[in-house]
C-alpha cells in the first residue's frame, strides 16, 4: 500500500521532475496512510479497497498532495461526484474515508522536528463540514425478505447440480447467521471445527472474530457440494477455501493469466451478490432490491417475527452497541395495526 500512494503521488506530479527524492513530510503522509489503513477498524480487504479508492479519486481530482488539500478541495471534488451522477451512499462513504484519515493525522499521528518540538501531523480536517457529506440513512432503503420471499428465493436454486448445493449452502447460512459478506464467503476448512454433536464455524470480519454453529442440514448440503464438485472434504488442505468458483471463465478475461485457479479463491463480493440477484429474478423478486446485506436483514425479521427479544439478536449479529441493533429494528416494514381492526370486529364499528 505504501508503494502505491508513493506512485499516485508522483504520478501526480505532485513534485518537479527534476526533484530525485520526496520531501520528508511526504513520507511522513505516507507512513501514517499505511498505519491507518492497515488498524483493526479497516482490517477488511473490502474496506481497505473502498478506503483507498477514495483516496485515489481525490488526488486524482485536486491534484494536489494530501497536506496541500483543502476544504475548497473537496468541495469541489464532491461537486464533481455528483456530476458524474454518482450515489448518494458512494459520495458519503468516499467523504468519511477521506475525513477519517484527516482526524486521524490530526489526533494520533505525532511528527518531531529538527529543533525538537512535537506536531500532529496536521491541524485541521477539510472533509469534516457537516455541509459537504450527503444527508442519508443507511437503513432508509434496506429491509429483509418477507419468509414467503425467502422460501421462494431458496426453492429457486436447483439443489441437483454442485453449483446448487454451493449457492443453497451459502444463501442459507447467511440467513441463519446473520453474518456479513465476507465472513461467509471466505470460509476456509480451518475455519471449521467437528465435533461428535456440533459442527461450528469461525468467522472474521469488521474487527472482530468469533465461533457460531453450523447447522446440520447446512453443513450437508456443504459436504455433497464439495464431494460433487471434486473437492471432497477429507481431501482440502487446511488453508483451502469452502465456497469457489466452479469453473475458469474468468480466463477470458485479458487481465487474467494462465495460471489463474478459481479454486485458489473465494467467491468474489461481486459474484455473490450477482447470484443472488439472479435467484430473486427466478423467484418473481425484484433482483435490484435484493443484495447479501437483505439476508441480514431478513435474519432481523425473522428472529423477531420467531419471539426473539434485541439482545438475543444483538448477540447474533455480533453488534457491540445495542443502539445498533435496534436501528435494524427501527426500520423493520411497519406492519398492520391487528389491534384496530381487531377491536372494530368485536365491536361492530
Amino acid at each position: 500500500m505504501v508503494d502505491q500512494m508513493l506512485a499516485l503521488f508522483c504520478a501526480l506530479d505532485v513534485w518537479v521532475a527534476q526533484q530525485e527524492e520526496l520531501p520528508p513530510i511526504a513520507m511522513e503522509w505516507v507512513k501514517a496512510f499505511d498505519a491507518w489503513l492497515h488498524s483493526p477498524k479497516r482490517s477488511a480487504p473490502a474496506t481497505q479497497r473502498a478506503y483507498l479508492m477514495a483516496w485515489i479519486s481525490l488526488l486524482e481530482f485536486a491534484k494536489k498532495a494530501p497536506w496541500l488539500i483543502g476544504k475548497t478541495d473537496v468541495a469541489e471534488w464532491v461537486h464533481h461526484m455528483y456530476l458524474r451522477k454518482l450515489s448518494d451512499a458512494t459520495i458519503g462513504q468516499r467523504v468519511a474515508a477521506i475525513s477519517s484519515f484527516f482526524r486521524y493525522a490530526m489526533y494520533e499521528v505525532e511528527i518531531v522536528h529538527p529543533d525538537g518540538r512535537r506536531t500532529a501531523l496536521c491541524d485541521y480536517n477539510p472533509a469534516g463540514g457537516e455541509s459537504i457529506r450527503p444527508r442519508q440513512n443507511p437503513y432508509d432503503k434496506a429491509s429483509g425478505l418477507t419468509k414467503s420471499q425467502l422460501l421462494a428465493l431458496l426453492r429457486a436454486i436447483n439443489k441437483y447440480s454442485a453449483q446448487g448445493l454451493r449457492d443453497s449452502a451459502l444463501f442459507q447460512l447467511y440467513v441463519a447467521s446473520g453474518r456479513r459478506n465476507s465472513e461467509v464467503r471466505t470460509l476456509r476448512k480451518c475455519d471449521i471445527e467437528i465435533r461428535e454433536n456440533l459442527v461450528r464455524y469461525h468467522w472474521h470480519g469488521k474487527g472482530s472474530s468469533g465461533w457460531d454453529e453450523l447447522p446440520g442440514d447446512i453443513w450437508t448440503d456443504i459436504l455433497r457440494y464439495l464431494e460433487l464438485s471434486g473437492r471432497p472434504w477429507d481431501n482440502l488442505e487446511d488453508g483451502d477455501y469452502i465456497f469457489v468458483a466452479l469453473t475458469d471463465a474468468a480466463k477470458q478475461f485479458k487481465h487474467v493469466g494462465e495460471a489463474y485457479e478459481p479454486q485458489a479463491r473465494p467467491l468474489t463480493a461481486r459474484t455473490v451478490n450477482g447470484l443472488l440477484k439472479t435467484y430473486a429474478r427466478r423467484a418473481g423478486l425484484n433482483p435490484q432490491a435484493v443484495h447479501v446485506h437483505t439476508l441480514r436483514h431478513t435474519t432481523v425479521d425473522l428472529m423477531m417475527e420467531a419471539g426473539f427479544d434485541v439482545v438475543d439478536i444483538q448477540k447474533r449479529l455480533d453488534h457491540k452497541n445495542l443502539g445498533t441493533t435496534q436501528i435494524y429494528i427501527t426500520h423493520r416494514p411497519q406492519e398492520k395495526n391487528l389491534f384496530w381492526a381487531q377491536f372494530r370486529a368485536m365491536n361492530g364499528i
